[in-house]
Formats: structure tokens, sequence, C-alpha cells
């Protein structure tokens, strides 16, 4: 079974962060062994969260109690999220030298390194220290193989905004590594741009009246999961991002203040990408 060391966010009572993707890579037989930079007892977005950082001295110990039990051996990927401190950033980019330098026994005969670059959003800006954005920026960023910034924090990496779909596509495709910008504008509503080896793809879907926060933390456990266990990067994002909009649409619907994981678990399974597809309109759009 393959398995993902997850270093991001524990919120007890939000589906967001780390948790998420437990609840998101189950369905897909995919094991996670999640290591808590902070434990929040709910999103911040809700007010007072409750609980705080945690301390990296207790982490490194936690990597070195996974790494006794041969896990970062067996890991067939490593996702990066939220990093709280500088020392975050630092412990970060030790666990990812860590995880490049240990034998790979894992399912798929390879180690994927995951960066989502959690920094901030719009129109709130930064969520972090602008230092600790910057660290993400320069020790983390270059060690990854795959990224998923929002397009907020594709700007920052870039260092520019992006006032058009062409500069924003040629950007993608210039930056070097395979990445996955989420929360790009369309006419329709809201896109992914998929760069991955000189090809950019793009999926859709209209912008819902409302969703519960974790959209970014879901989409970047499944587009993980889905890669690591062998679909193309094109059918990867279609059915990462089929699973997403189909979770935020029922969210919508039930009136749900949280992703409803447990109850989406079929959906997670099986995207509906026979009609996710046609309505987000996956389109190979940009070739090098």
């Amino acid at each position: 079974m393959p398995m993902v060391i997850v270093l991001s966010s524990f919120v007890a009572g939000s589906r967001v962060g780390g948790g998420v993707a437990q609840l998101a890579l189950a369905p897909l037989k995919i094991d996670v062994a999640l290591l808590p930079t902070v434990l929040l007892g709910r999103h911040p977005g809700w007010g007072a969260p409750g609980g705080g950082p945690v301390a990296c001295e207790t982490i490194a110990q936690m990597i070195d109690g996974v790494a006794a039990n041969r896990l970062l051996d067996l890991a067939d990927a490593v996702l990066i999220g939220y990093l709280p401190s500088l020392a975050h950033v630092a412990l970060a980019k030790n666990l990812i030298a860590r995880a490049r330098a240990a034998p790979v026994a894992g399912i798929s005969g390879r180690r994927l390194i995951v960066l989502d670059p959690i920094m901030g959003d719009y129109p709130k800006g930064l969520y972090l220290p602008e230092e600790v954005a910057k660290a993400i920026a320069a020790e983390l960023v270059p060690a990854a193989d795959l990224l998923t910034p929002n397009l907020f924090e594709f700007e920052r990496l870039c260092g520019r905004a992006f006032n058009d779909a062409e500069s924003l596509q040629r950007a993608a495709l210039a930056f070097g590594v395979p990445i996955a910008v989420t929360s790009t504008p369309l006419s329709e509503g809201l896109g992914i741009l998929l760069a991955h080896d000189g090809a950019l793809y793009q999926a859709g879907s209209p912008k819902l009246a409302s969703a519960p926060n974790g959209a970014g933390d879901l989409f970047a456990a499944l587009l993980t999961g889905h890669w690591i266990s062998g679909a193309p990067p094109a059918a990867a994002l279609a059915r990462a991002h089929g699973a997403v909009h189909e979770i935020l649409r029922r969210a919508q619907k039930w009136s749900a203040p949280e992703l409803p994981l447990a109850a989406c678990q079929d959906v997670i399974a099986n995207p509906h990408l026979a009609s996710a597809v046609s309505a987000l309109g996956l389109t190979r759009v940009l070739d090098k």
C-alpha cells in the first residue's frame, strides 16, 4: 500500500491542513503518517483557534520515530504544508534531505517531494510573517518535485502579478518543475493550471456561492495521491479536481460548514470524471 508522509497542521474541529490528507487519501488506499506543525482546535477563520505551534524538537523526535520504523524508506511521497516559523521551515528542509537520502522501498518505486507553499491568499494577503514566506520560497521551493500554490502564492514566488491568462501560462511553464496553480480566474469561474514537461493543462469549474476552508489542502493531497498511484498528470488533475469540485458542490447543497470528507468517501474513491471533465473543460492549452 502506498504511503505519504505529511508535515502540516492538525486542526481538531476543522477539515483543513494535514488532517485532510488522512481522510482524503484513505479511499485511495494510501497510508498517511502525519507530523503536525501546529495543533489547533479550529480554523482561525472561525475565531481564536485554540492551541499553537508544535515545538520543532518534538517534531524532530517524531521524525526519528518514523524513520526508525523505516517509514521514510517506504514513503512514496512527502507532502509539506503549513509551516508557522523559520524553525519549522528549517525542519522541513531537513526532512526533505532525509527523505532524499533514504532508500526507496515504497510501492511506486520513487519518492515525490510535494510542496504546498502555504503563505496566504487573496484578499487577505499573507498568513505568515514575511521572513517565513521568503524562507519557504528560498529554501523549500528548489527542493520540491511538485508545487501546488494558489494564485497569490504563485505570484509571490514569481515576484509579479499576472493580468492576463497567457502571461500566467507562460510563467507556469517556465517555472522549471511541475506546478499546479489553483484559484486561477476563468471567464466561467475558477481554474487550476498544471504545467508539466512542457505542456499545460487547465481544469475549470463555475465559482460556487460559498465553500468551506480546506479546498487547497484537499486538492494538494488528492493530486499527490493520484500522481504516486501512476496516473498521467492530466488524469491526476482531472481526478483530483473532479473530486474537490463535487465535494464543494455537496458542501454547498448541504450547507456544510466544513468539508464533508467522511460523507464523500465515495466521491474521492470514484471521482465523477464523465461529468466533471465535461463541466471543467480539461484541455491542453499551451505547448512550450
